[in-house]
């Protein structure tokens, strides 16, 4: 009998644990989240931060475009370990997002300077990817999201050769997201 009453105590004590309630975990906060890109303040507008590159095209310095709407081509931007492609876009104080894309072959560079400049993603994903040929790819995303800023990088975006980075104001991705509800629910109004 006290060996059938030790045994049980000793269960208790050691399953105890593992059946007791799991505290919820406070996601980590982004110790590294930016208030700028490649120089850009969020807070300024793209004139007060970039001439305007020359007409003839050659420029020296960084520069962006003539804006169309509220985009503007940014030219000559700060040597990076493969090319790309940047896009500011400009809105209310100034600037609310950056678009940045590359050739998805170079997305492991990409991926490995996010991260080593803004720390690890708050969040991760991957997903199978089809192409209209039937081939069929690993799609991965890194998301990193602060009290301000929202970050996200696909290795695949539109196409199996494209990888993106977009970076936002919290507010400009809030305005985005709900604009895109309302479109879809006006669509679907429609059927």
């Amino acid at each position: 009998m006290r060996s059938k009453l030790l045994m049980l105590v000793l269960v208790g004590i050691t399953a105890g644990p593992a059946f007791a309630a799991k505290k919820p975990v406070a996601p980590a906060q982004w110790e590294q989240e930016p208030d700028s890109f490649m120089g850009m303040r969020f807070d300024k507008k793209v004139d007060d931060v970039l001439p305007l590159c020359p007409s003839n095209g050659i420029s020296e310095t960084m520069c962006h475009d003539k804006p169309y709407q509220n985009s503007f081509l940014i030219r000559r931007g700060p040597p990076l370990d493969f090319g790309y492609g940047l896009t500011v876009f400009a809105g209310g104080d100034g600037i609310e997002s950056f678009y940045m894309t590359a050739k998805s072959e170079d997305y492991a560079s990409l991926s490995h300077l996010l991260i080593s400049k803004y720390g690890a993603p708050t969040e991760r994903w991957t997903e199978v990817v089809k192409t209209k040929g039937g081939a069929e790819f690993n799609d991965e995303t890194l998301a990193w999201q602060g009290k301000k800023v929202v970050i996200f990088a696909h290795k695949y975006s539109g196409d199996i050769n494209t990888s993106t980075v977009s970076i936002k104001t919290l507010v400009a991705a809030q305005r985005q997201a709900a604009e895109i509800e309302r479109k879809t629910k006006e669509g679907a109004s429609k059927l």
